[in-house]
Order: C-alpha cells, then structure tokens, then sequence
C-alpha cells in the first residue's frame, strides 16, 4: 500500500493548516536529516522546526540568516527548547524548516528528503 507524502502549501499566506502540513511533513521525515540524532527523538526538534515554518511565515521568508537572531530568540522561548539548545542542533532544524517552507512558497514540490 502506498503512503501519501503530506503536501505543502504554496501560497505565501500564513494560517494554521499550513502549519500543520509542514509540521505533518517534519514528522514523516525528520528520521532522515542528517542532524538527527538516534538518541534524540523528532520531540526534541519540534519547537525549533515550528520556529522555523512559523518565523518563515511571520517575516515573509527570505534569507535564513538575517533573521536568525530573531528566530533564536523566539526559539529559546518556546515551550520545549529545554530539550535541545540552539547549537546542539536546534539551529539545524529551524533553517531546514525554513529553508522547506521557502521552497514551498514557491512552489517547489519536489523535496521529499
């Protein structure tokens, strides 16, 4: 039986389904990154992915570097960073997540992994 990959969203504009599609997505592939670590659940990387589609979202996307200082912010608020710190991989997810949700915006629909 074939498995349907979530899909994402391509309009630019923001709401929580688009939220949840990305989110859907991150769980079905987080196992694949290579930042993930085997004693490190996707729990751990949760908040710093939703930082990354959330902060794409608010800011408009662009480059994930001139708003990193932001999003690491807002990271270290969120419930469930204590889990995994900004330079223990925290910072990873969030720019693939942002990276992702660029993508998707315009409405490359390829990346599976």
């Amino acid at each position: 039986m074939a498995t349907t990959q979530p899909r994402p969203p391509v309009s630019p504009s923001h709401h929580p389904a688009h939220t949840e599609s990305q989110s859907a997505y991150w769980r079905a592939h987080h196992d694949r990154q290579a930042y993930a670590r085997d004693d490190r659940p996707y729990e751990h990387y949760e908040a710093a992915y939703r930082t990354g589609i959330e902060g794409h979202a608010e800011q408009g996307g662009g480059d994930f570097d001139a708003h990193a200082v932001r999003l690491r912010s807002n990271y270290e608020t969120r419930p469930g960073a204590q889990l995994l710190g900004w330079d223990q991989g925290a910072s990873l997810a969030c720019r693939a997540a942002w990276d992702l949700a660029e993508e998707w915006q315009r409405g490359d629909l390829g990346r599976q992994t």
